[in-house]
């Protein structure tokens, strides 16, 4: 049979009690067992996110809100500093809560349900405890505190080992951010250098051309334009922008016909060329004219900053602008 509500101030008390061990035994068994983890991941500021408990107390940064059915027990810990309960509420099966919602309902819809009627704040919340099957707010509470110890220490030990288990992935990213910061920084700098004297300028290799000569694309989950082609891709570094005398037709041999003539041709062989100081739109126009005999897609400062400074995947990048090369034919035929 289940319990009559009991009066607010036992159950303060109760949750009290219990929330209060769970996150004390959380935090000994992440230092006990995963020091080493714990350290490395908070010098990748990924701490919080692994282990959300870890350096937190009921009552200065933590806050609880629970809602207690005759068959469920469900506690939320929130991100809230300097409350204890936001609030606990008591549900009864006429409120939809019955015993067969509990044994039937999967945990993810019963804690979406539980959060609609509680009208809980999803971005508040840091870690979710339930307890199905019993009326768990009915035992005395040295059980409720001796059941926070056994918990909480369960979910360190949970949360420690996926931490562990992520740490190759973890430091791959980290070590990319590491480099992606670093040559953000001086692209930064190249770009506030104040110098005038042609070929002076310092260099910045970009991640599309870390190696010189030809690479084939991997190919894509998804059929792209660019999907499994050879890329020839030269850096230029002018100091003004391609000007269309610079880009003759692919058949010109004379010496200054740069860009098309850099660009091999081999079947399914694309060239990418990179030039901060940009194209006129002669050179843009004469390139996007050879497209039958040469592919040739062009970067310049915008996609260079898109690459540097927003992150963006180059490939993505040499996709669409791949797409607009390969729209020339139909444009004409349009016309």
């Amino acid at each position: 049979m289940p319990h009559a509500p009991m009066h607010y101030a036992e159950a303060e008390e109760k949750l009290r009690a219990y929330p209060t061990a769970y996150p004390n035994a959380y935090q000994r068994t992440v230092e006990q067992h995963y020091a080493d983890t714990l350290r490395e991941v908070e010098g990748m500021g990924r701490a919080s996110e692994l282990f959300p408990l870890h350096g937190r107390a009921l009552g200065t940064s933590l806050a609880l809100t629970a809602l207690t059915t005759p068959y469920d027990f469900f506690l939320f810990f929130l991100d809230v500093p300097d409350t204890t309960a936001t609030q606990w509420q008591h549900a009864w099966p006429s409120e939809g809560f019955s015993q067969a919602w509990t044994m039937q309902s999967p945990n993810n819809k019963a804690l979406e349900h539980v959060r609609e009627h509680l009208r809980l704040a999803r971005e508040q919340e840091i870690h979710v405890v339930r307890i199905p099957g019993t009326d768990f707010m009915s035992t005395e509470i040295g059980h409720m505190a001796d059941q926070a110890d056994h918990h909480g220490s369960g979910a360190g030990n949970r949360d420690g080992a996926k931490a562990e288990a992520l740490l190759p992935l973890l430091r791959e990213s980290w070590q990319e951010d590491q480099s992606y910061a670093s040559l953000r920084q001086r692209y930064q700098d190249l770009q506030n250098w104040s110098g005038t004297a042609p070929g002076t300028r310092p260099a910045v290799r970009d991640p599309v051309a870390r190696r010189p000569g030809p690479v084939r694309m991997a190919p894509q989950e998804d059929p792209r334009p660019g999907r499994g082609q050879r890329l020839h891709r030269p850096l230029q570094r002018p100091a003004h922008p391609w000007r269309s005398p610079l880009v003759r037709r692919p058949d010109d041999r004379r010496k200054d016909a740069r860009i098309p003539r850099k660009t091999r041709p081999t079947p399914q062989t694309i060239g990418l060329f990179i030039s901060h100081s940009g194209y006129d739109d002669g050179a843009r126009s004469v390139v996007r004219r050879a497209v039958n005999s040469k592919t040739v897609v062009l970067f310049s400062q915008p996609e260079i900053d898109d690459v540097l400074l927003n992150r963006t995947n180059p490939g993505i990048l040499f996709n669409e602008r791949l797409r607009d090369v390969y729209d020339y034919p139909f444009e004409n035929q349009q016309n």
